[in-house]
């Protein structure tokens, strides 16, 4: 077969997809992408078993036809090729030959028959939204998901579907976010199965609640940043997709039952605090340089007036900031985690940023002023 695309088609659908490549493929053919042509477009697809991710782009001619490629080394190809290049690719048997101006490349290929594919299960419902709103429910939790935790539930984010609201929550057991919008409703394709606490099925409110894995979810950000308007958010009782114009991806859901996040927000806190975003981010930043590299705690000593920061090693060394704000209460002494409080507060969107507290047993909450949809609870520290 032979076919032949523009440089400025192909290049963004194949690095939508290429991030699912594993680095170490359980099989060869995994760090394939395998191309499909079909009439006047062609669709890039890669797995790692888990994860699947589709993109289309337009030809410019070509039969059809199918096979798979090396897909990091396409890639790097067709990121060094000038802008204006004309892609000519030819497949034999085993190779195929690439072609743009003087330039001229030969990759080995591998049957298409052998390419797996995530098989996903009928879908239960489906949740129309923008692709804007979804990539910043995702952004503004994912940081906040465990790496490689034993609680293996806690390595990805969980979407919480209500009615009319879609609230996503990361947790490490150290700090929880959560962001919520708005939808227009849920649209049921088939009956549920029994109802139960179990990802993938109905939770105890009558909501649904699944669990994407976290590199699902950082596939999901990272292709979202490329759609426009109006995406499908798909879920089944194993998997969930979302669906664009011209790009899908397909992730397994992560099997288990998510602790009740609602308790972990502390209720009836007396002290509320109003800061500079910036002013307290850049504050915490410098007393960060001096804090222990192994558990980076940070003093958060509230007086009159005054929040002092402070920071101390092992080396005897000492960083402290005070910034000034208004306040009269009784004094709180408490240590937090300065990383987990920046990654808050950079994930915050206002000038100003409100700390609610009520003793040093108990966590912190950050969000925007008078903003329950985006918050963040930082538990305290010894330190």
């Amino acid at each position: 077969m032979r076919f032949t695309v523009l440089k400025t088609e192909l290049i963004a659908p194949l690095m939508a997809v290429a991030g699912v490549v594993p680095s170490r493929p359980a099989l060869p053919i995994l760090a394939n992408v395998l191309v499909r042509c079909r009439g006047e477009s062609i669709t890039l697809v890669t797995t790692d078993l888990e994860i699947e991710a589709r993109a289309q782009a337009v030809l410019k001619s070509g039969a059809d036809g199918e096979f798979t490629m090396p897909a990091r080394k396409a890639l790097e190809i067709c990121r060094n090729l000038p802008d204006d290049a004309v892609i000519d690719i030819a497949v034999e048997t085993s190779k195929m030959t690439l072609k743009a101006g003087k330039s001229r490349f030969t990759l080995a290929t591998s049957p298409p028959a052998d390419f797996p594919g995530v098989e996903a299960s009928d879908w239960m419902l489906e949740i129309k939204l923008s692709a804007s709103e979804l990539r910043k429910l995702l952004e503004k939790t994912q940081f906040c998901v465990a790496h490689q935790d034993v609680r293996y539930y806690l390595n990805g984010v969980l979407l919480d579907i209500e009615k009319n609201l879609l609230r996503a929550v990361g947790t490490d057991g150290h700090r929880m976010g959560t962001c919520e919008i708005a939808i227009e409703g849920v649209q049921e394709l088939k009956p549920r199965p029994a109802a139960s606490q179990d990802t993938g099925d109905a939770d105890a409110s009558g909501g649904h609640q699944a669990i994407l894995p976290r590199k699902g979810v950082q596939e999901m950000v990272h292709m979202l940043a490329d759609m426009e308007g109006t995406v499908v958010l798909r879920l089944s009782a194993n998997h969930v997709g979302v669906f664009g114009e011209r790009m899908t991806l397909i992730s397994k859901l992560i099997e288990g039952r998510y602790p009740d996040y609602r308790r972990v927000i502390p209720a009836n806190q007396p002290i509320h605090l109003r800061l500079d975003r910036e002013q307290l981010r850049a504050a915490l930043g410098r007393a960060a340089i001096l804090a222990n590299e192994k558990y980076h705690g940070v003093g958060f000593e509230l007086g009159k007036n005054q929040l002092r920061l402070s920071a101390r090693n092992p080396e005897q060394e000492e960083a402290v900031e005070e910034v000034m704000i208004e306040y009269s209460g009784e004094g709180v002494d408490i240590g937090f985690n300065v990383s987990y409080l920046r990654d808050a507060l950079a994930a915050v969107e206002s000038e100003t940023v409100e700390i609610s507290l009520s003793n040093k047993d108990t966590g912190c909450v950050i969000r925007a002023p008078d903003d329950e949809r985006n918050q963040y609870v930082v538990m305290p520290m010894r330190i």
